[in-house]
């Protein structure tokens, strides 16, 4: 499946929460998750850049740990495959053997709720702040363009362009730790 999103800051979460619900959206519970983020190259900014496989264990309470697979497209455009696993260690000492390597550590808070056929998530990501995303997964189709439908909604839930962020978490920690506007 293609995943497909946009986000953007968050500056008046109240706001955004009373135009999300008006549209009916209902979130569910807040869960915590921490997504170790795996590539084959992180010597560098500049090589973790070039990657264009991800591979994420998100851990997530006591459920069960989400091995994802992501074939980048885009920054916030990705082939992805998921499945649970047993083991956190087994899962990241197997990807060492692989030649992937640990190269960061995203905890964040996250409530999330459905519109239409997107997936609306609400994110309280440690170090970064507040973010809104919007996803949908989709066969195939034009990225830029159901980038551009699904920015609408932001917008039409009060948010701004200037308020559009273009990175994934990933990459906006890295400019954030190596200083890169």
């Amino acid at each position: 499946m293609l995943e497909v999103e946009v986000k953007a800051s968050v500056n008046s979460k109240e706001k955004l929460l009373e135009a999300l619900n008006k549209l009916g959206v209902v979130f569910g519970k807040v869960q915590e998750q921490v997504d170790h983020v795996f590539v084959k190259n992180a010597k560098s900014i500049a090589e973790f850049y070039q990657n264009e496989v991800f591979i994420r264990i998100r851990e997530q309470g006591t459920q069960e740990p989400v091995l994802t697979l992501k074939k980048k497209q885009q920054e916030l455009a990705s082939l992805e495959y998921e499945t649970t696993i047993d083991s956190t260690s087994d899962m990241s000492a197997m990807l060492g053997i692989l030649g992937f390597e640990q190269a960061l550590t995203i905890r964040k808070s996250r409530v999330q709720g459905a519109y239409k056929d997107y997936t609306v998530c609400l994110d309280e990501v440690e170090g970064l702040g507040s973010f809104i995303e919007v996803e949908q997964l989709v066969e195939e189709g034009d990225i830029e363009v159901l980038q551009q439908e699904l920015f609408a909604l932001l917008i039409s839930l009060g948010l701004t362009v200037e308020e559009r962020v273009y990175d994934a978490y990933d990459t906006l920690l890295l400019k954030k730790y190596f200083q890169i506007t």
